[in-house]
């Protein structure tokens, strides 16, 4: 017997990797949103716009 293909999209999208770069992400909200990437700003905890080629994980170790 074959197995029935799955219709449905998931709905939940995975966490984003650790070792992503912000720029990355910022792009895939940027298209996933379909807003421009100027309006999407991930920030440090100084309020300071955090470098697009700094890792996900250096900004999520500065939250703390």
């Amino acid at each position: 017997m074959k197995k029935a293909k799955r219709k449905a999209k998931t709905r939940r999208k995975p966490a984003k990797a650790t070792n992503a770069s912000v720029g990355t992400i910022v792009k895939k909200i940027a298209r996933l949103f379909q807003i421009p990437r100027q309006a999407v700003v991930i920030m440090n905890p100084t309020r300071v716009r955090a470098r697009a080629n700094a890792s996900l994980s250096a900004v999520r170790k500065a939250w703390g």
